[in-house]
């Protein structure tokens, strides 16, 4: 029996590993693939992050300094590699859990290749886990990928794409594409929320964390009258705005706003076409307002599922109102931590991740302390 399992070495699994290495508590951390942050190198080519790197250190190890405000997925990539070899953290590579179950106790992990016996049980396999598509996808009679698997335009023959959905990964695919003088249609079927990158030189993170203090709701006038101000009324472009504040919306319900890198401009000058939702697709995208389209490949930005439920037979029981684990759970699952999966916060999800790790150490710690165990 071994006090701790991590599952997963992406930001979230290293993050809690290197707290307790320094707190001395032993554990072993299993992951997928052949290397950590796997997720990081595979996202599309392009992407940057849209926290600057004050806000997405890891614990005990900020950027470099040359490195610029909002680094590339591959510089996180490499930091994220050397982290771990800064840190001492050795994972087990090629190794993943297929079932948990409880154990006189204790968790019974089957993993792919062995059984494990843990007291308590990190996971960290991230809310980007499997990836989700509309039910129309298995009548489509034109090429459809999931924004998981897109990585840059020179990947597909052909000149006309849909991208169906418009959170940060659609909205930076379609701009991807159109600087690439592609034709490019969005479907969005639900009001947006759309922030500049920057607010007067400030992130627009730092800005939502300086609003969010603010008493009274005031914070949420004040940012809605920033991003309205900031971007514009976009409804002649097909675009309809959220009555709610951008941090409103990410508090009520769970929706990210799309923060705008160049996309929102491409609209306007029409590089960009916005569509509404779509009700089936064959041979053509055929949409609900009667509408049809002919393009050479759709690609789907609509989300993933956390892909836990297979593995901890009735988890979902403990899921909020988003469909998420807490950080911690409780009753039967006891034992059990989820960090990185709450992205509900401002100030973005790597910060939060910082955050959550301190407090999983924490009770992991009076854990072990109240329930001693010997290996």
């Amino acid at each position: 029996m071994i006090p701790v399992l991590i599952i997963g070495a992406g930001p979230a699994g290293l993050a809690v590993a290197a707290r307790l290495l320094k707190a001395g508590v032993e554990f072993e951390i299993l992951e997928k693939e052949e290397v950590v942050a796997s997720k990081w190198r595979d996202h599309y080519d392009r992407l940057h992050l849209h926290t600057t790197k004050g806000f997405s250190f890891l614990p005990f190890r900020h950027f470099d300094k040359e490195l610029p405000m909002f680094v590339s997925k591959f510089q996180y990539h490499d930091y994220a590699k050397a982290y771990a070899v800064e840190m001492g953290i050795k994972p087990t590579f090629g190794e993943y859990a297929i079932f948990i179950e409880r154990k006189e106790g204790d968790w019974n992990v089957q993993t792919n290749k062995r059984q494990i016996v843990a007291r308590n049980i990190v996971v960290a396999t991230g809310i980007n886990h499997d990836p989700k598509y509309p039910e129309w996808v298995a009548e489509s009679m034109i090429p459809v990928v999931h924004a998981a698997d897109y990585k840059n335009p020179s990947q597909f023959d052909g000149e006309r794409f849909l991208i169906v959905g418009f959170g940060n990964s659609g909205a930076e695919i379609a701009l991807d594409l159109a600087e690439h003088e592609k034709h490019v249609w969005c479907s969005i079927r639900s009001e947006v929320n759309v922030v500049p990158l920057k607010i007067l030189g400030r992130s627009t993170q730092a800005t939502g964390s300086m609003l969010e203090k603010f008493p009274f709701g005031l914070g949420d006038k004040i940012g809605k009258a920033i991003a309205r101000l900031a971007v514009g009324n976009l409804s002649k472009y097909g675009l309809k705005s959220s009555s709610l504040a951008p941090a409103q919306m990410l508090r009520e319900k769970g929706r990210t706003p799309m923060i705008d890198l160049g996309t929102v401009k491409m609209i306007r000058n029409g590089k960009i076409k916005v569509l509404g939702d779509i009700s089936h697709v064959n041979e053509v995208a055929r949409f609900k307002n009667g509408q049809e389209l002919k393009v050479d490949h759709i690609i789907c930005a609509t989300g993933y599922n956390n892909g836990l439920t297979a593995m901890i037979p009735g988890i979902e029981r403990t899921f909020n109102q988003f469909g998420q684990p807490s950080l911690k759970a409780s009753g039967s699952f006891d034992g059990f931590y989820f960090p990185g999966f709450d992205n509900h916060h401002l100030g973005g999800i790597l910060k939060r991740i910082r955050e959550e790790s301190a407090l999983v150490t924490d009770d992991i710690l009076v854990r072990i302390a109240q329930t001693p165990h010997t290996t």
